[in-house]
C-alpha cells in the first residue's frame, strides 16, 4: 500500500455557479487521495450539491455530499485483524463461570467480526477499483467529535495512582510492589 498523502480537510457542501468551477472541484476532489485521479465535472457537480432544483418552486434534497476517505484510515481498517479466541490452555487456567463468560463473549463477536471483515471487503474492492473509498461528509465531523469526547473523558481520570516507566521483570529490584 502506498504511503498515505495528507489528510483532507472536512469538506462542506459548495454552490457552483459554472462549469469551470465544477472542473475546479473534481480536480481538488482527485488531488486529495494523493492518487493522481480526478473525477469528472458532472460527479462533481453531484457531490458539492449542485444539482439543478425543480422548477415547481419546492426545494430538492440534495444527495449527501460524498468524499475520499484518508489513505491513512484506509491503512488502519485494513491492518485490524479478528481477536484470536481463547486458546485451551488459556480458558484451563479460568474457573468454569469465567470459561463460559469468555466464550459467550467471543460467541457474540462473530457477528461484529465477520460483519467487519464484509467492510473491510468492500473498501478494498473500492480502493482496488477507484483509488478510493467514498464516506459521507459527516464521517469527518463525527469523528472530531468522538476524539473531542475522548479527550474531555480521559482528562477526567485520575492518574495519580498510575506508575508508568520501563519494567524489567527479570530484575526483582525494578518492580516496586503497589
Amino acid at each position: 500500500m502506498e504511503t498515505p498523502g495528507p489528510e483532507p480537510k472536512a469538506a462542506t457542501t459548495v454552490e457552483v455557479s459554472d462549469e469551470e468551477e465544477v472542473k475546479a472541484i473534481a480536480a481538488d476532489a482527485g488531488s486529495v487521495t494523493g492518487e493522481g485521479k480526478r473525477l469528472d465535472a458532472a460527479a462533481a457537480a453531484a457531490a458539492t450539491g449542485s444539482a439543478a432544483g425543480g422548477d415547481d418552486g419546492e426545494e430538492e434534497e440534495k444527495p449527501p455530499v460524498m468524499v475520499p476517505m484518508p489513505l491513512n484510515t484506509i491503512a488502519a481498517i485494513l491492518s485490524l485483524k479478528r481477536e484470536p479466541r481463547p486458546t485451551p490452555e488459556d480458558l484451563a487456567r479460568l474457573s468454569p463461570e469465567e470459561r463460559d463468560e469468555r466464550l459467550a463473549f467471543f460467541d457474540s463477536l462473530e457477528e461484529v467480526n465477520d460483519e467487519f471483515e464484509e467492510f473491510q471487503k468492500e473498501i478494498l474492492r473500492e480502493v482496488k477499483e477507484t483509488g478510493r473509498y467514498m464516506v459521507h461528509e459527516s464521517y469527518f465531523t463525527e469523528q472530531a467529535e468522538m476524539q473531542a469526547r475522548m479527550e474531555k473523558e480521559w482528562a477526567k481520570i485520575d492518574w495519580t495512582g498510575v506508575k508508568f516507566g520501563d519494567w524489567d521483570y527479570d530484575d526483582p529490584t525494578c518492580c516496586q510492589p503497589l
